[in-house]
């Protein structure tokens, strides 16, 4: 999926669900190098996982049900497998139950406080997410997670965005360039370094 100047493509394929749906959607729609609509039925679906009530494609990084969307409305669209925008908000909701649903373990987890996406982490960059529970999660939280599920669960996610700024301000985990990419209230890490990538998503 990448390239790279004078090594070329490199050697890793993006073939399921994350952002491999935006490549293919790119290369049916060239107008030099058009790949066949047919592509689109290529990239592997699932696995279907049900968490509190929501049945949806487990990847688990809530962002890759966000980069497809944040360039293609899906909204009212499907094709023979899915409705992957009201699949995204399902992700998103059951992200967010599976914070609330860890709260007795990291107490500031909850409906106002949640969102677990690959971010950095006090011991660096960490590709959790969830549902499933990440065996590593120790209490991060990471508001783009939030952020870039804004098309599908708007009024939630924002309400809760401004009530996280409220509750952390004193972490200062809102500064020049919005959110901070992570933080941790359990033991008051909040990430220095802006990644345009997460931040992106939230804009967009």
């Amino acid at each position: 999926m990448g390239w790279k100047p004078g090594s070329g493509f490199i050697h890793y394929n993006w073939f399921q669900f994350n952002e491999g749906p935006l490549i293919y959607l790119l290369g049916i729609g060239s107008q030099t190098h058009p790949l066949p609509p047919s592509s689109w039925g290529a990239w592997k679906r699932g696995p279907l996982i049900t968490y509190a009530g929501y049945t949806f494609m487990s990847c688990p990084p809530l962002f890759t049900h966000q980069y497809l969307q944040a360039w293609f409305n899906l909204r009212g669209l499907r094709d023979h497998y899915a409705d992957y925008f009201r699949d995204s908000r399902y992700a998103t909701l059951a992200n967010r139950a599976m914070c609330i649903n860890l709260s007795k373990r990291f107490p500031d987890y909850g409906p106002n406080a949640w969102g677990i996406t690959a971010s950095d982490s006090a011991a660096g960059y960490v590709a959790w997410g969830g549902p499933p529970v990440p065996s590593d999660i120790n209490g991060t939280l990471v508001p783009c997670a939030a952020g870039g599920s804004i098309p599908f669960a708007p009024g939630r996610c924002i309400r809760d965005l401004m009530s996280m700024g409220r509750k952390y301000s004193y972490l200062h985990i809102y500064g020049r360039y919005g959110f901070v990419d992570a933080f941790n209230p359990l033991t008051g890490w909040v990430d220095k370094d802006v990644l345009g990538i997460d931040q992106g998503i939230t804009l967009v």
